[in-house]
């Protein structure tokens, strides 16, 4: 990324405001934008991670559940109606404003900063310059903020990913739990005491269940997530983009976005596809209770989802499950709905990103 003005935050409101501020409004914005262009995907990338498999050579539980993407959206849509590919969409949407912002748009300041840290402890030119541009601006301002290095990109990304995620994860239970919930007003009849959930009443059965601290319940597999998510994402994006330049000489433009982002969104996926297994058995994680906690055990006729787990002690815990059941594959089941739903999410993430910034008066990333 180029630089553009000081990145030192300093006592200036307005530099913290453009070189913090702006950048996590606007990231918040794509981000948002994507999310609600993928949400159907997202829900059934949710149905597909917490179906039931049943113990090796119990044929009978794999011939009832949906076996692929297109057995599970044929499910979901005839017991559950179109309107079900939707379900967790106001959660998802705040917390792509404020998750997707935090961990995309502090992924180049802590870039800048890593960089800072680490020109300053080394001597040569760049420390000779410090009483001149240097001090006035950051190594982006010195260097170029693209050019900063690989190892610095990772590290950034898994700070920025790890924070945002930490500080957001009731939401991404929340939107999992409503994700994973097979009733819905067309598949509840009228005598069922069960009704559809919403955001409050699975925020409300979770405490009750585990207290406030149920909330977090699985953040530390999700920040492990969202760190591999944003360093693979971003740096596999600048990567990609600064080799495509360079090799090819495409200009910056939508073509260049798209094809960094394409390729980001297929190295992101495989990346995390592990991790996002386990997170989604610990955020279905019953811990011992009756279902309390915002979905019914095998509630609908889905059959897709909506059955919490039996108590896991943690990711170890879920790891050995889904090992133990099926084997390390099992460990990329829903991988080509991730894939389905993460490329395009990259892809209009960074190209909308690209012209926010470009709306806001910010550099080209």
């Amino acid at each position: 990324m180029a630089a553009h003005g000081s990145w030192v935050l300093g006592p200036d409101p307005e530099g913290a405001w453009r070189s913090v501020g702006l950048p996590i409004a606007v990231s918040g914005a794509s981000v948002a934008c994507a999310t609600a262009c993928t949400n159907p995907l997202d829900v059934l990338k949710v149905r597909l991670q917490v179906m039931d498999i049943g113990a090796p050579g119990s044929s009978a539980a794999a011939r009832a559940r949906p076996v692929g993407m297109a057995d599970a959206f044929t499910s979901l849509v005839r017991h559950e109606g179109p309107l079900a590919l939707w379900k967790g969409l106001t959660p998802s949407l705040i917390r792509a404003v404020c998750y997707g912002g935090l961990r995309l748009g502090l992924y180049r300041p802590i870039a800048v900063a890593v960089e800072s840290a680490t020109n300053t402890n080394q001597p040569g030119p760049s420390s000779a310059t410090a009483g001149g541009e240097g001090a006035r601006g950051s190594p982006g301002a010195r260097r170029g903020e693209g050019n900063s290095s690989m190892s610095t990109k990772v590290a950034a990304g898994c700070a920025s990913g790890a924070f945002a995620a930490m500080l957001l994860n009731p939401t991404e239970l929340i939107k999992t739990r409503l994700m994973a919930d097979a009733r819905s007003r067309s598949g509840v009849s009228a005598s069922s005491s069960a009704s559809p959930m919403g955001p409050y009443q699975v925020l409300r059965g979770v405490v009750r269940e585990k207290g406030i601290a149920g909330l977090w319940r699985g953040s530390a597999m999700s920040m492990t997530r969202s760190a591999v998510l944003t360093a693979s994402q971003c740096a596999t994006y600048d990567e990609v983009k600064k080799a495509t330049k360079t090799y090819t000489g495409m200009r910056d433009g939508v073509l260049l976005h798209f094809t960094a982002s394409m390729l980001a969104g297929l190295v992101t996926t495989t990346a995390t596809n592990p991790v996002d297994m386990v997170k989604t058995q610990l955020y279905m994680d019953a811990g011992g209770g009756d279902g309390g906690a915002g979905v019914t055990k095998g509630a609908g006729k889905g059959g897709a989802g909506g059955r919490l787990r039996p108590g896991l002690a943690g990711a170890f815990d879920a790891l050995s499950m889904i090992v133990r059941k099926e084997g390390v594959a099992g460990l990329m089941r829903g991988w080509s709905a991730n894939y389905v739903r993460l490329g395009p999410q990259t892809v209009i993430t960074f190209v909308a990103l690209e012209k926010f910034r470009a709306y806001a008066g910010l550099t080209a990333l």
